[in-house]
C-alpha cells in the first residue's frame, strides 16, 4: 500500500505538473491565437487597403488614359483647324529658324513641315525676301512687340502674292523668351482691287482732263471763226465753211464714240446676229477706203480667204472701219496694210498687220485703253480721237473675240482678232 500512495503521489505530482505545463500551454497558445487573429485581422485590413489603393491607382490612370486621349483629340482637332486653314501659320524659334508650320506655310515654301524644321528664312526664300523677313523677325525680338507689315511671297512655281503678316512672341511659363509665331494672310485679290481703283481714279481723272481738251479745242476754233465771220475780219467762203464741217464732224464722231462705249460698258449696244462671210465685211470696207489709201500711197494686199462667222454685220463694219482709220492715220506713207485670214476648226483669225512706225512693247498691251496714244501729240496732226481702238476692243469682246496686238512683221503693228467659228 505504501508504495501504491508513492506511486500515486508521484503520479498526482506528474499529472500537476502535465497540468501545469498544459495550463502555461494553453496560455501561450491563447496568446499565439490572439496574436494569430490580430495579424489576420491586419493582413484584412492591409488587403483592404491595397485593393482600395489598387482601386484609386485604376481610376487614376484612368483618369490619365482619357485625359490623355482627350489632349490627342483636341491636338488633332487644334492640327486639323491649322492645316484646313487658307492663312500661313508658323513659328520660329530664339533662333530664328523653324520649328513648326501649317499646310499653306508648306505650300508657300515647297517644303513638308519635317523638312523645314531647323531652317532659317535665308534656306526657304530668296535673297530679297529673306532680308526683309529677317529684318522684322529681329523687331520682334528687339522690341518685344508683335508687328504687322504687307509683303510679296512667292510660291515654288513662280506665283507671286501679297501677304498682310502679323509677328507675335512667345514665352514659356517662366517668362522666358522662346521665338514667334506669324500668321499670313493673302490679300492678292484686295491689293489688285485697291490698285485698280487707284488707277480707274487716275484713268477717270485724265480721261475727264482729255476730253475736256477735246472738246474745248473744236469749241475754240468754232468759236474764233464764227466771231471772225461775225465781225467781218474774215469773208464768208467755202473754204471757212468747210473748216468750220471738219470741226463739227470731229465734235460729233467725239460724241458718237463716246455714246457707243458708254452703251458697251452699260451692257446696251444691240446686236443683231446672223451667221457672215468675214471676207465679204473685209472687201467692203477695204473698197470704202481704197481712195483714201491711195492719196497716201498706202499699198492694201489682202488674201481673201471664205470664212463664216455668228456676227453682227453693223457693228463689225465698224471695227474693220476703225482700224482701217487707225492704219491710215499712223502708217507712214509708202507703206502697206497686209490682211490675211486663217481658220481651224474652232476658230476664224484676221491678221491685219501694217509697216512702220510701230510703238514700244510697253505700249502694246494699252493701245485698246481710253484716249491712250503712243504719243500725244500725235493726235492733233491726224484728228483722232483716242476712242476708236478701245471701240474696237468693246465690239470685240461682244463677240467673244480675242484681241492681241503684236510688232509686225512689215514692221508696225500687227492685229490678231480670233473669232469662235460659227456652230
Amino acid at each position: 500500500l505504501e508504495e501504491s500512495r508513492q506511486r500515486l503521489t508521484k503520479l498526482v505530482s506528474k499529472l500537476k505538473d502535465m497540468r501545469s505545463r498544459d495550463q502555461e500551454l494553453n496560455y501561450q497558445l491563447q496568446q499565439n491565437i490572439e496574436k494569430l487573429n490580430q495579424e489576420i485581422e491586419e493582413r484584412i485590413k492591409a488587403e483592404e487597403a491595397r485593393e482600395e489603393a489598387m482601386q484609386d491607382l485604376e481610376n487614376e490612370v484612368f483618369q490619365r488614359e482619357r485625359t490623355q486621349l482627350e489632349l490627342a483629340e483636341r491636338t488633332a482637332l487644334l492640327r486639323s483647324f491649322i492645316d484646313a486653314s487658307p492663312d500661313l501659320i508658323y513659328y520660329r524659334n530664339a533662333d530664328g529658324v523653324f520649328s513648326g508650320c501649317n499646310r499653306a506655310m508648306e505650300e508657300l515654301t515647297g517644303k513638308k513641315e519635317h523638312q523645314l524644321v531647323g531652317l532659317s528664312p535665308w534656306d526657304v526664300y530668296s535673297k530679297e525676301i529673306a532680308e526683309h523677313i529677317v529684318d522684322t523677325d529681329q523687331k520682334v525680338f528687339a522690341d518685344n512687340q508683335a508687328i504687322t507689315y504687307e509683303q510679296w511671297l512667292e510660291y515654288p512655281d513662280g506665283r507671286k502674292h501679297y501677304f498682310e503678316l502679323r509677328k507675335v512672341p512667345f514665352y514659356s511659363k517662366d517668362g522666358r523668351h522662346l521665338g514667334l509665331v506669324g500668321f499670313g494672310r493673302d490679300i492678292t485679290e484686295r491689293k489688285r482691287h485697291e490698285e485698280s481703283l487707284e488707277k480707274a481714279s487716275r484713268d477717270k481723272t485724265t480721261f475727264i482732263s482729255t476730253i475736256s481738251h477735246e472738246l474745248r479745242t473744236p469749241l475754240t476754233i468754232l468759236s474764233g471763226e464764227l466771231a471772225a465771220l461775225r465781225e467781218g475780219i474774215r469773208p464768208l467762203s467755202i473754204q471757212h465753211i468747210e473748216s468750220l464741217w471738219q470741226e463739227i464732224n470731229r465734235l460729233s464722231r467725239l460724241v458718237d464714240d463716246l455714246h457707243l462705249l458708254s452703251q458697251a460698258d452699260a451692257g446696251s449696244l444691240s446686236y443683231d446676229w446672223q451667221v457672215l462671210d468675214v471676207s465679204e465685211g473685209l472687201e467692203h470696207i477695204l473698197f470704202k477706203v481704197d481712195l483714201e489709201f491711195a492719196k497716201k500711197n498706202i499699198e492694201i494686199v489682202f488674201h481673201n480667204t471664205s470664212a463664216l462667222i455668228l456676227a453682227d454685220a453693223q457693228r463689225l463694219h465698224q471695227l474693220w472701219l476703225n482700224l482701217a482709220q487707225n492704219t491710215l492715220r499712223y502708217t507712214d506713207s509708202g507703206g502697206t496694210l497686209q490682211i490675211d485670214i486663217e481658220q481651224d476648226e474652232q476658230s476664224v483669225t484676221v491678221i491685219w498687220q501694217d509697216s512702220a512706225p510701230s510703238v514700244p512693247d510697253a505700249d502694246l498691251q494699252r493701245l485698246t485703253e481710253r484716249l491712250f496714244r503712243v504719243d500725244s501729240s500725235r493726235h492733233r496732226q491726224t484728228g483722232g480721237s483716242g476712242l476708236g481702238l478701245s471701240i474696237v476692243k468693246a465690239i470685240a469682246d461682244a463677240h467673244h473675240a480675242q484681241l492681241i496686238a503684236s510688232h509686225s512683221d512689215l514692221g508696225g503693228l500687227c492685229w490678231r482678232i480670233i473669232f469662235p467659228k460659227k456652230p
